[in-house]
């Protein structure tokens, strides 16, 4: 009776519920271990809501909140689980790389812009295909 009950709680959370959940291990697999209530503070809502939500006691939320969730997760799949239009809303092109290159790419961007470097430049490029190259040697070097 006890796994029935567990069962059918579990199948009731939803999909939302599950979004929240994948995406709070990836975050802390690729952020380090960290606690609800700081995956809270990150995505800007109370524990008790994010709560409510992993638990499967909410399961929606306005569209603007959802976009910010959506950017800050890099996850665009809760547009769809609540039903919003996707149109306009832009995924980052970096959020298909893999969380090692993402994290190369994301390091260059970020130490151009500290250096008054525009990320158009010749400059920035040869910056990154070093560091790409520098990425590739250390992915090879592993295998």
């Amino acid at each position: 009776m006890l796994t029935n009950i567990g069962y059918n709680l579990f199948m009731q959370k939803g999909k939302l519920s599950e979004y929240f959940e994948r995406n709070y291990l990836k975050y802390q697999m690729d952020h380090g271990r960290m606690s609800l209530t700081k995956f809270s503070e990150i995505l800007g809502f109370s524990k008790a809501y994010l709560s409510y939500l992993m638990d499967g006691k909410r399961n929606s939320m306005a569209y603007h909140t959802a976009v910010y969730v959506a950017k800050t997760l890099q996850d665009y799949e809760i547009m769809e689980i609540l039903g919003y239009d996707n149109d306009g809303i832009s995924e980052d092109p970096l959020s298909k790389l893999s969380p090692g290159l993402r994290k190369t790419v994301s390091s260059v961007m970020q130490d151009c812009k500290a250096k008054g470097i525009a990320l158009d430049s010749p400059e920035a490029e040869k910056l990154l295909v070093s560091a790409i190259m520098e990425f590739s040697k250390q992915v090879n070097d592993k295998d």
